[in-house]
């Protein structure tokens, strides 16, 4: 397939996270220390999904020493915490602290965005826009939201999200019926769709939860997406494709497999 066209936006693919121990001999070396992990990603691939900070906030050294290991080029989109999405009755008590631990990538242009991945519990309803809007009005960086909940698909959000200069994240997920269906909606200018695997056996029963995301993305599948991603490109300056499919690597290979779909060689972008 030909290389979508340069007058639309950028486009970057990679994976949510990189730092998976499951991931050697499927894509690391064996020998490959964990602290070269991301030095060998980005040989590969011009973007990543940080998904650390969503369990805990890190170290502003440890932001900033990921910042050393990548081309300045490079780009991270970085998970809220839990307390943001999930809990959230501690959100402004982690706040200055997120902020003040990811400075490193703002300061040298290296956060693309920030992502706010809500759960399936999380209602649609005027609290939970003015919680939206809290979030976004006290980041320092543009913010992205994950919905896991199909009512969140609807043109009052669409609107609210660009009044707050916001990114709708697209997903792909197994097709049940609460969960999002595939969509092309772009809210920001930037431009975000997640891949989690379509395991439908695995999704609500799993013993970890590293087993909902076991699954291989067929070409076809992959190929589905194509004029979605080809929609949101042409709304937005770039759109971030990221695969959290991740067990034994299995993103890797859907990564590589999309951007041969898009035209893109190993270790470039559309830029």
């Amino acid at each position: 397939m030909p290389l979508l066209s340069k007058t639309m936006g950028e486009i970057r693919v990679g994976t949510s996270g990189y730092s998976y121990q499951d991931w050697k001999g499927a894509f690391y070396p064996q020998n490959l220390a964990s602290k070269d992990f991301l030095k060998h990603y980005s040989n590969f691939f011009d973007c990543v999904e940080i998904d650390s900070t969503y369990y805990r906030i890190p170290s502003l050294f440890l932001i900033d020493a990921l910042t050393k290991k990548v081309p300045s080029s490079f780009r991270f989109t970085v998970k809220t915490p839990s307390t943001f999405t999930h809990t959230r009755d501690k959100f402004l008590e982690t706040l200055e602290p997120f902020r003040k631990a990811t400075a490193p990538m703002i300061r040298k242009g290296m956060l693309a965005c920030y992502l706010a991945q809500f759960p399936s519990s999380f209602p649609y309803s005027k609290d939970s826009l003015a919680h939206i809007a809290d979030i976004a009005n006290n980041l320092d960086a543009p913010l992205c939201v994950e919905f896991r909940k199909r009512d969140w698909q609807k043109d009052e959000v669409y609107e609210f999200l660009r009044e707050k200069r916001t990114g709708f994240a697209n997903v792909d997920t197994p097709r049940f019926k609460t969960l999002p269906v595939p969509s092309a909606v772009a809210t920001s200018e930037i431009g975000y769709v997640r891949f989690h695997g379509r395991n439908v056996a695995k999704w609500w029963r799993h013993e970890q939860t590293y087993e909902r995301y076991d699954y291989v993305y067929t070409t076809e599948e992959l190929q589905e997406w194509i004029p979605r991603i080809k929609q949101i490109q042409e709304k937005t300056k770039v759109t971030y494709i990221l695969f959290n499919n991740h067990f034994r690597a299995k993103a890797i290979d859907s990564a590589n497999n999309m951007k041969k779909l898009l035209g893109i060689e190993a270790g470039q972008s559309t830029f």
